[in-house]
């Protein structure tokens, strides 16, 4: 597994760069020294309401990619409940072994929540069918 630190990552502010402009995480990512461990899940922060927030931050290595999608669907749904349960997107990556070797990104986007536009207001009760919802998502095959 590749250290998360040759990742490109993109600056939210000027504060946190070093001499040559190289974007440097906020957040203490940490080296992955588990063998185990195959798949890395990061939060990206595509917030532009707080440029202070690190571009990414690590959520944990996990030993296949399944268990890394259930982590980040709980993420989302945290994500959603820090915010009231008004709209949010969330996006991660995932990286791991894929198509394009060890260290394939697998991006995931999700944008849930009520929406105050459609007139909407947020309800506990949906929890439960978001979550198989972002599940079942994860498990449909993709078509060309």
């Amino acid at each position: 597994m590749n250290d998360i630190h040759s990742l490109p990552v993109r600056p939210r502010a000027t504060a946190h760069l070093q001499h040559g402009g190289a974007p440097q995480p906020k957040t203490g990512a940490t080296v992955i020294t588990d063998r185990s461990a195959k798949y890395q899940l990061l939060a990206l922060n595509i917030s532009d309401t707080n440029p202070s927030l690190p571009a990414w931050h690590n959520l944990g290595c996990f030993a296949d990619l399944e268990t890394a999608v259930r982590a980040r669907v709980e993420n989302v749904l945290q994500q959603l409940a820090a915010n009231d349960g008004w709209m949010i997107t969330s996006q991660h990556l995932i990286i791991g072994p894929g198509h394009d070797g060890p260290a394939t990104p697998h991006s995931y986007t999700s944008q849930v929540g009520a929406d105050p536009g459609d007139d909407r207001v947020p309800s506990p009760h949906n929890e439960p069918a978001l979550r198989r919802w972002l599940l079942a998502a994860h498990t449909l095959p993709c078509e060309a």
